[in-house]
């Protein structure tokens, strides 16, 4: 019997054809839902994380019973009820802080991978926000748009930051963390990384910290690349900040709630941060204020001169095929019997 493959989303032909021809060699029956988007309730639109539809629960609950593998970002009790024979669910992200309490907690939960397949999409990303950042590219762009040709008291006042030779703190040395220490590399900087374990010892280059104090006191540039769980939440409060050298950059590109909300705001007023850039942010679905506008945090950083906003998209478009290869690759050693990639430990959070 074919092994077969659900993915839960309404997959695009072009990686669909692509899928096809990584996989065609190992007789794996790949199925993918037709979708009526019309059907779809308006909540779940973008559910699969890429703006794509998704199926009806019912429709996808009833393809499930045949699915030895569920490939999607969306998983619930009752469509892993509905799916006996599903031994691997591969999420096709890198997150999976929404996963782990659910496979946690079942007793013969199927096995869960996540996909590192953005990490350089992430990276690019994240080195164009730093970029920005220290050059202060947004602020000069507004002020040219304004009519401001060639301020010399406002170029002054906003000069840039240079990061030649300065000390590059990397909070989490993962895929994406290893990915901007690449792509910075040619900034001469003295790379600090912090990690909980280093088992194979730190590349040539890197400072090795497992300790969060001493590593922050050396972050002159702090680039945060953590995944989201129970040990990383509030990583980053009062203290934490406080023990950065004074002005320093932060970049957030892993999770947002990894920084205490308030603590940034407030390092950013006191000066303690000379600049924050945010890719990642504390609430995805907020309320529209009085004129239909929402911001996805309590405190208006959309308001401030040295805070560079992103709406979550340093991991660059879904239609970028490459980014798929991970999930591909698991898929096949699933279907060779050979061990998986990245492995999520629902009890480590990651």
């Amino acid at each position: 019997m074919a092994t077969t493959v659900l993915f839960t989303w309404d997959v695009a032909p072009a990686l669909r054809a692509r899928l096809r021809a990584q996989l065609g060699d190992l007789g794996l029956a790949l199925v993918f839902p037709d979708v009526d988007p019309d059907a779809v309730p308006e909540d779940d639109q973008g559910g699969s994380g890429d703006g794509a539809a998704e199926p009806r629960p019912e429709a996808l609950r009833a393809l499930a019973a045949d699915a030895d593998v569920l490939v999607g970002w969306r998983y619930d009790d009752a469509l892993l009820d509905a799916a006996p024979r599903c031994r691997l669910c591969v999420n096709p992200g890198a997150g999976v802080q929404h996963l782990t309490e659910l496979f946690g907690r079942r007793a013969e939960a199927p096995t869960l991978v996540n996909s590192h397949g953005n990490a350089w999409l992430t990276a690019q990303g994240a080195v164009a926000l730093l970029l920005a950042l220290a050059h202060r590219v947004a602020f000069h762009d507004r002020r040219f748009r304004a009519g401001a040709w060639q301020d010399d008291l406002v170029a002054r006042s906003h000069p840039a930051r240079p990061l030649r030779r300065r000390r590059l703190g990397l909070l989490g040395y993962g895929h994406i963390g290893k990915a901007i220490h690449r792509l910075l590399s040619g900034w001469e900087m003295d790379v600090h990384a912090l990690r909980t374990g280093w088992p194979e010892g730190a590349p040539a280059g890197v400072t090795a910290h497992t300790e969060l104090a001493p590593f922050l006191a050396e972050a002159e540039v702090l680039v945060v690349a953590l995944p989201l769980t129970p040990e990383t939440e509030g990583m980053l409060d009062a203290e934490a900040l406080g023990r950065l050298p004074a002005g320093a950059l932060l970049l957030n590109v892993g999770r947002g709630p990894v920084l205490d909300e308030d603590a940034l705001w407030d390092a950013l007023e006191s000066g303690q941060l000379a600049g924050a850039a945010l890719d990642v942010w504390w609430d995805y679905r907020p309320e529209p204020d009085a004129e239909g506008r929402r911001y996805p945090s309590r405190r208006p950083f959309h308001t401030r001169q040295d805070v560079l906003c992103s709406p979550h998209r340093a991991a660059g478009p879904f239609d970028d095929l490459e980014r798929w290869d991970d999930v591909a690759e698991n898929l096949r050693r699933f279907a060779e019997g050979r061990p998986l990639m990245h492995v999520v430990d629902p009890a480590r959070g990651y």
